[in-house]
Order: structure tokens, then sequence, then C-alpha cells
């Protein structure tokens, strides 16, 4: 069976159940394994891919969100039952965990600002009131807001008992959820669907073709890659895509060409990335689908020219990106790897 990110968290966050803070560990009932889903769980429900190519131009992005938020109430459901059993190193592994999280939710910001609208406006006009483009921005930004104040709650847990403090994380935690389903349910019901009546096939073909091109030349091709795919067969990727290359093969050979060499191309970075993983930081996950140590390849970069890049990000100097949430995670990242 393949490993998934919730069971293998799950299994190293129990392995690491005996450190705790013995004084702050207190004789209590044990927490009724339903309170977590009655005040917590949001229903989470995936958007049918595939069928359609240009809605799947979104729905890719959209259904990866939604995976990793059920990954992340999974992750919460255990760490809320054994909340008076928590000790220091699962915090950090909690948080470890929500930092690949942001990374990647801040990636596909930056995915749909630099790629993905820029090019749907190549084609057509999109009117800023019509389409809800005011709407959307402004539900970004809240929503980098809220995984601001989810990182900051780093620190309170260092210095209060950690089950005492999570139920009301999960409550910040159930916010961020509902606000970002919210936020791609909005699309697909507002500009996913006007865009899906203007674009055709070989629009959306194009589209891909530079979608993968994006990936590959991005800061973490490997993670945006796994985060696109990851919840859906490889051999199922971009099934509509794949259905118009077989059925033309000749009108879409470069594209199918192209398709076929993204795998080799993210193994071999993949290779090149894992030697020098630190293994001092936390196992979040083994998952064959995720590099061993994702939180140490986000973190863990040493080139000096990625560095002034990170640093032109979280000083907002770097132009056309968006508001992401990733230089500023960054910089809180040092704070708390202590």
């Amino acid at each position: 069976m393949e490993a998934t990110l919730e069971n293998v968290t799950v299994k190293s966050l129990e392995e690491s159940m005996g450190e705790l803070h013995v004084d702050e560990v207190k004789k209590l009932p044990p927490p009724d394994p339903t309170e977590f889903k009655l005040k917590y769980e949001v229903k989470i429900k995936m958007s049918t891919f595939g069928e359609h190519l240009a809605k799947d131009l979104f729905l890719i992005g959209h259904n990866a969100i939604r995976w990793e938020l059920m990954d992340l109430q999974r992750v919460m459901l255990r760490f809320f039952n054994e909340r008076f059993q928590v000790g220091k190193t699962n915090v950090e592994q909690l948080f470890g965990w929500l930092e690949t999280f942001f990374e990647l939710v801040g990636e596909y910001f930056d995915y749909e600002e630099d790629l993905l609208f820029p090019w749907i406006s190549t084609r057509m006009l999109l009117k800023f009131s019509e389409h809800g483009i005011h709407l959307r921005l402004r539900m970004k930004a809240r929503l980098l807001l809220v995984m601001r104040a989810c990182e900051d709650y780093y620190p309170r847990f260092l210095y209060t008992a950690p089950g005492e403090l999570l139920p009301e994380f999960c409550e910040v935690l159930r916010f961020l959820t509902e606000a970002l389903l919210e936020y791609v349910d909005f699309e697909e019901g507002g500009v996913m669907a006007f865009v899906a009546l203007k674009i055709d096939e070989k629009d959306t073909l194009e589209y891909y073709e530079r979608m993968q091109k994006f990936i590959v030349a991005s800061d973490y091709p490997l993670q945006l890659f796994v985060f696109f795919t990851r919840h859906i067969k490889m051999s199922d990727y971009f099934p509509a895509f794949i259905r118009a290359c077989e059925e033309n093969p000749t009108e879409h050979q470069e594209a199918w060409t192209h398709f076929n060499q993204i795998s080799t191309i993210l193994s071999e970075s993949s290779q090149k990335v894992t030697v020098d993983l630190s293994e001092d930081l936390p196992q979040i996950t083994k998952s064959a689908k995720r590099l061993s140590n994702p939180l140490a390849f986000l973190r863990g970069s040493k080139d000096p020219e990625k560095e002034k890049r990170n640093m032109r990000r979280s000083s907002g100097s770097s132009g056309g990106k968006t508001n992401s949430v990733k230089g500023r995670r960054r910089s809180a990242s040092k704070k708390s790897a202590v």
C-alpha cells in the first residue's frame, strides 16, 4: 500500500510521544474522540477532475489544496485526541508540517498570479466586478493574514501546555480551512465557469505545456509537481490532456513529448537534493511521492543566490510576486529552529 502523508506523519508523531512536558501532564479523563469532529472538522468534497479540459486548469490546483486540507485535519485529529500527552518534539513536528503546507499554499498563490490569470487575460477580458477579481484578491489577502496568525502560535506553544492551547489552535485552523475552501469554491463558481466557455482545446493544451515548464523552472519543482499531482494517480495525470494527445498524436506531439519528459527531469532533480537533506530535522514523511524531509528541502538553502531571492521575497521587492506567506515564513523559521 502506498504511504500517505497522514499515516506516515501520524506514525512519526506516535513514535516521539515519549518526550513530554512532565510537569504539565495532568491526570485527566481521556478526550472525547468525537469532540474534534463535532467542533473543528470541516467537510471537504473533491471536485470532479478530468471531465473538462478548461475546468481542469483550475481543478488540478483546487483539488490539491483540498487534499492537503484533508491531511491537515487528519493530523490535527490525532494531535487533539492526544493533546494532554503532546510535548515539545510533537509541537516542532506539527509546525514543521504546517510550514511545508503554508509554503505550498504560497507557491500556489504565486502560480495563479504569475501564470494562470496572466495567461487567461491574453485570451479574454476579465472584468473586475463581474468576474470577482477584486473580491478574489481580498479573499487571498485575508488568507495570508490567517496563515500568519497560525504561525504566531509557535512561541505560545513553547511556554504554554500544548494540551491547553490546542483547542484554541484547532479553532484557528478550522477558520483557515473554511477560508481556503471558500476561496477555491468562489473561483469554481465564477471565473472558472466563464473561462470554460471561452477557451478551446488548443488553448488548454498550450497552457498545460506552459504549466509544466513553469513547475520545472520554479524554485521548488519537486514540491510543486507533487502538490499538483498527489491527489490523482500518476497514470491519470491530466487525463483529459492525455486523451486528447492519444486521439490526435500528430497535432499534440510536442506537448505529449514534454509531458513524458517531466518525470525524468524531476526525478533527476530529486536525486540532487536528497543527498544534501539535513538529518537533524524531524522526519515529516517518508512518502514515495514527497522528499523524505520536505521541511529540510524548503528550509535548507545554502545557495547564496537562493538566499538573495528569499530576501527579496520577504522584503516585497520581487516585482510581480504576490504577497505570499513564503518570505515571512522563512524568516520566522530561523527563530523557530531552536
